[in-house]
């Protein structure tokens, strides 16, 4: 059960790391 709590918890941080990334990664392809 620990490393499924580890998992999802790492899940989240991943998405909540590559979504703003990728929203700034728009943002200067669109601006240029």
């Amino acid at each position: 059960m620990d490393g499924n709590i580890a998992a999802t918890v790492f899940a989240v941080i991943h998405i909540l790391w590559v979504l703003p990334v990728g929203y700034f990664t728009l943002l200067g392809i669109m601006n240029r």
